[in-house]
């Protein structure tokens, strides 16, 4: 990780270009796979419930829509749903550089948002997440998280974990993993990280 105090041009640039990099990796790993990466994702979510990841019903749990080959977490929220708990998707305010979450249950119509991310629409509750799943662009081993740039999960997560006690999952394909991702204080280490591979228990270090 690059010292404290590292240039944000020079953090930037090497984010940039990580990111470049991965993408391309990711987007073959989410044709090699196919659909099989939406049982696959679920079987290791259970693994890491089974490890000591708490997800209690019933609780509040965030997870997204997926977009430019995300790993595919759809079936997962639909499990989730049907054991009891309460799922919510999260919504950009681009003003804020943040981000809320509304409630979504299966048959929801979603609605393009910023960065063509789908999002439920402004009728649906507003939520604190206990347990959020974060889309991973790349990840190492101590659970620094590389995303798209614009800052909005990690400034949210700062803001949850000031309001009190949430559990962050990383979700990726295992080919995105990296030796080290570029992180200054402000980005937020994962406390799980799952792929369709492995459980990877982290908690805050």
């Amino acid at each position: 990780m690059p010292e404290k105090g590292q240039p944000p041009c020079e953090l930037a640039a090497a984010k940039k270009s990580l990111a470049s990099r991965v993408k391309q990796i990711r987007r073959l790993a989410s044709e090699s796979i196919g659909k099989r990466q939406t049982r696959l994702i679920s079987d290791r979510f259970m693994e890491a419930r089974s490890q000591g990841l708490e997800c209690t019903v019933p609780g509040v749990i965030s997870g997204y829509w997926p977009i430019n080959h995300e790993i595919d977490i759809t079936q997962l929220l639909r499990s989730l749903h049907g054991e009891g708990m309460t799922i919510c998707l999260p919504v950009y305010n681009g003003l804020k550089r943040s981000m809320i979450f509304r409630s979504w249950e299966p048959g929801d119509v979603l609605y393009s948002g910023t960065f063509g991310v789908y999002e439920p629409s402004r009728e649906k509750k507003e939520l604190r997440p206990a347990v959020l799943l974060v889309p991973l662009l790349a990840f190492d081993a101590l659970g620094n998280r590389l995303g798209y740039g614009g800052g909005c999960y990690d400034s949210t997560i700062i803001a949850l974990r000031r309001l009190g006690d949430i559990i962050t999952v990383g979700v990726a394909f295992d080919c995105q993993q990296v030796d080290s991702v570029p992180a200054d204080e402000r980005d937020q280490r994962m406390d799980w990280i799952i792929t369709e591979e492995k459980v990877m228990r982290l908690g805050r270090i």
